[in-house]
């Protein structure tokens, strides 16, 4: 399903990746693709690593 990601352009977060119970999220900027598995907040993590990467760009 679709959600919002502080930062994407584009994310879709699901259920099911590594167990039947476990989530997922994919990310893009534009650019770069995140993909987050098994965090207790995949939103979360995604947009801390899109800000790093932003970042880093500078």
């Amino acid at each position: 399903m679709p959600v919002d990601v502080a930062g994407a352009t584009e994310a879709v977060q699901g259920v099911g990746a590594i167990r039947p119970d476990s989530s997922y999220l994919l990310a893009t900027d534009g650019v770069n693709v995140v993909e987050t598995m098994e965090a207790p907040d995949v939103v979360d993590a995604a947009e801390r690593v899109l800000s790093a990467m932003r970042d880093a760009a500078g």
